[in-house]
Protein backbone atom coordinates (compact mmCIF):
# COMPACT_ATOMS: atom_id res chain seq x y z
CA UNK A 1 0.00 0.00 0.00
CA UNK A 2 1.41 3.65 -0.56
CA UNK A 3 0.72 5.74 2.31
CA UNK A 4 1.12 9.36 2.70
CA UNK A 5 1.60 10.70 6.24
CA UNK A 6 0.94 14.40 6.47
CA UNK A 7 3.33 15.80 9.12
CA UNK A 8 5.16 12.46 9.07
CA UNK A 9 8.57 13.83 10.90
CA UNK A 10 6.55 14.87 14.29
CA UNK A 11 6.43 12.29 17.41
CA UNK A 12 2.88 11.31 16.33
CA UNK A 13 3.03 11.48 12.37
CA UNK A 14 6.87 9.69 13.11
CA UNK A 15 5.62 7.24 14.89
CA UNK A 16 2.68 6.56 12.20
CA UNK A 17 4.85 6.84 9.40
CA UNK A 18 7.64 3.78 10.91
CA UNK A 19 4.90 1.61 12.02
CA UNK A 20 3.96 1.98 8.28
CA UNK A 21 7.37 1.16 6.78
CA UNK A 22 7.70 -1.35 9.16
CA UNK A 23 4.61 -3.37 7.90
CA UNK A 24 6.34 -3.03 4.60
CA UNK A 25 4.34 -0.21 3.11
CA UNK A 26 5.90 2.18 0.47
CA UNK A 27 5.56 5.45 2.89
CA UNK A 28 5.88 9.33 2.06
CA UNK A 29 6.16 11.93 4.30
CA UNK A 30 5.04 15.96 4.06
CA UNK A 31 6.69 17.87 6.49
CA UNK A 32 8.47 21.34 6.92
CA UNK A 33 12.20 19.88 7.78
CA UNK A 34 12.30 21.22 10.86
CA UNK A 35 11.50 17.94 13.30
CA UNK A 36 13.82 15.97 12.29
CA UNK A 37 14.05 13.48 9.26
CA UNK A 38 11.64 10.96 8.60
CA UNK A 39 11.96 6.88 9.51
CA UNK A 40 14.27 5.25 7.29
CA UNK A 41 12.86 3.70 4.24
CA UNK A 42 10.20 6.50 3.43
CA UNK A 43 10.47 9.52 1.09
CA UNK A 44 10.62 12.70 2.35
CA UNK A 45 8.44 15.70 0.64
CA UNK A 46 9.07 18.98 2.24
CA UNK A 47 6.18 21.64 2.31
CA UNK A 48 5.03 24.14 4.67
CA UNK A 49 1.70 23.95 4.31
CA UNK A 50 1.17 27.79 6.48
CA UNK A 51 2.89 29.21 3.45
CA UNK A 52 0.45 29.59 0.02
CA UNK A 53 1.03 27.24 -2.17
CA UNK A 54 3.30 24.91 0.14
CA UNK A 55 1.55 21.79 -0.38
CA UNK A 56 2.12 22.11 -3.76
CA UNK A 57 4.87 19.06 -3.70
CA UNK A 58 1.67 16.62 -3.44
CA UNK A 59 0.19 17.15 -6.78
CA UNK A 60 0.05 14.54 -9.04
CA UNK A 61 0.83 12.52 -6.51
CA UNK A 62 -0.36 8.86 -6.27
CA UNK A 63 -1.20 7.20 -2.64
CA UNK A 64 -3.93 4.70 -1.41
CA UNK A 65 -4.30 6.32 1.68
CA UNK A 66 -3.37 9.68 3.31
CA UNK A 67 -3.24 10.24 7.34
CA UNK A 68 -3.28 13.96 8.51
CA UNK A 69 -1.99 14.83 11.92
CA UNK A 70 -2.52 18.56 11.00
CA UNK A 71 -3.93 20.20 13.62
CA UNK A 72 -4.77 23.44 11.75
CA UNK A 73 -7.75 23.06 9.78
CA UNK A 74 -6.22 25.28 7.17
CA UNK A 75 -3.02 22.81 6.82
CA UNK A 76 -5.67 20.17 6.15
CA UNK A 77 -7.57 22.68 3.37
CA UNK A 78 -4.24 22.95 1.63
CA UNK A 79 -3.34 19.51 1.64
CA UNK A 80 -6.73 18.41 0.24
CA UNK A 81 -6.71 21.05 -2.36
CA UNK A 82 -2.81 19.67 -3.46
CA UNK A 83 -4.05 15.88 -3.61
Amino acid sequence: MRVLVLGGTGWLGGQIAAAAVNAGHDVTTLSRGVSGPGPAGAVALHGDRSQPGGAAVLRGGKWDVAIDVAQSPRHVAAAIDAL
